[in-house]
């Protein structure tokens, strides 16, 4: 119980930094200057999707395998971070292709290096998870938050204006990074067993093991960042509209951090269990319920979340807040059954649900040309719930009637 809460401790931290930093920002800077760091906060996410999506699941079934020789399990630690890197730079080639970096030095360094040190501290904790050490695994959120708290603290106190926040605070990431690398290497020695021969073969055993729920990652991310890009370009004439929308992103993704830590759990029972089905249903049920108390709670007064952030919008804006804290009910309560799918390896039903998902959302936001973005995200999300459930209840019918047949 310990282990999960530690688990569970550990993701809330991350979670809720950007939340924290968003209201310290909006009320210091202004709403203007929370618009620019929530867009920000996606960049850095969308290059994490492409550099390590995947990689978790992938590192909590191999590293724990019991069967892996010491030296094999340094080996594959090394190939995971060497393959981190590779990535990394493959991706920040084609984003330098991209965007000029004399018109945007500053926003696109930090976007670099902050993607490849919040990866490094994914895989780090990952990995440190893989082999049982929660704690440690708990004690890199726990620094990397006092770091970005003294970031704040100095910042307030020094006046900084926002580019030096910046600074300040993405120097943590660069801190993390190498705080975790440090701690991984005391429990599995990184650099010792490092062979190219071995590692390039590990690497591409993690690639054809991961290509999959990579390109699931990727297309979620690239939709969600796409969207925000669409909506903060189109907003120039109104700056209530990508602020609000961005407020309750944050919220969204606040509301699906259990689901998303709780799979680390979940999928290695609903493989073992003999009723995989049982287990994806009451989770929902459980999910479903516990959301809608919190959106609810957090819904309830509008205003009181907006004052938190220094917020004065009208209250037709309100309704955008709103229908992005329900599509998060929502998508927690899809999480079982993309667990399920990803247990039972049903990977490219997966792929097509997302590819369906993306093309969803930008096909409406341009047929109706922007209007009602907040109700289309939540629509492509009532489609995941309906297109998952529809293999899953139609593979139990299968089933069904296998056994029946051998009967």
């Amino acid at each position: 119980m310990s282990d999960s809460l530690f688990v569970m401790l550990g993701a809330f931290i991350q979670r809720a930094l950007p939340l924290l930093i968003g209201i310290y920002v909006s009320r210091v800077f202004g709403e203007e200057y929370f618009s620019e760091i929530s867009y920000l906060f996606i960049s850095i996410n969308m290059m994490v999707a492409f550099i390590s999506g995947g990689f978790v699941p992938s590192i909590l079934s191999s590293i724990s395998n019991r069967s892996l020789s010491q030296f094999d399990k340094e080996s594959k630690v090394s190939s995971y971070y060497i393959s981190v890197i590779f990535a990394w730079l493959v991706v920040s080639s084609v984003f330098l292709s991209y965007f000029s970096l004399h018109e945007n030095a500053n926003t696109i360094l930090i976007i670099l290096v902050a993607a490849l040190s919040l990866s490094l501290i994914t895989v780090s904790a990952s990995m440190l998870n893989s082999i049982n050490e929660y704690f440690c695994a708990l004690k890199i959120s726990i620094l990397f938050a006092c770091g970005i708290i003294l970031s704040v603290y100095v910042s307030s106190v020094l006046n900084y204006d926002f580019e030096g926040f910046l600074w300040l605070f993405f120097t943590c990431y660069i801190w993390a990074s190498i705080v975790s690398l440090i701690i991984v290497n005391n429990k599995i020695d990184i650099a010792k067993n490092i062979k190219l021969k071995y590692v390039f073969g590990a690497i591409k055993s993690i690639y054809r093991e991961i290509t999959g729920l990579l390109v699931v990652n990727v297309l979620w991310m690239a939709g969600v960042f796409i969207l925000h890009s669409l909506i903060k370009n189109s907003s120039h004439d109104d700056s209530f509209l990508y602020p609000v929308f961005a407020l309750g992103y944050q919220w969204y993704t606040l509301l699906i951090f259990i689901p998303g830590v709780l799979a680390s759990v979940v999928i290695p029972k609903m493989t073992k269990s003999q009723s995989p089905k049982n287990i994806c249903f009451k989770m929902m049920m459980l999910y479903a319920a516990v959301g809608v108390i919190l959106a609810f709670i957090i819904t309830y007064d509008g205003l009181l979340v907006l004052y938190v952030y220094g917020f004065e919008y009208p209250n037709d804006y309100y309704d955008i807040f709103v229908w992005m804290v329900f599509a998060g009910v929502l998508s927690a309560v899809n999480s079982p059954m993309i667990q399920y799918l990803v247990s039972k390896k049903r990977i490219c039903i997966l792929i097509i649900m997302s590819l369906v998902w993306f093309s969803l959302n930008m096909s409406l936001y341009y047929v109706l040309n922007g209007i009602d973005f907040e109700r289309v995200f939540f629509a492509s999300n009532v489609f995941v719930f309906m297109f998952m459930l529809y293999f899953i209840v139609r593979e139990k019918d299968i089933v069904s009637s296998e056994i029946s047949r051998s009967a």
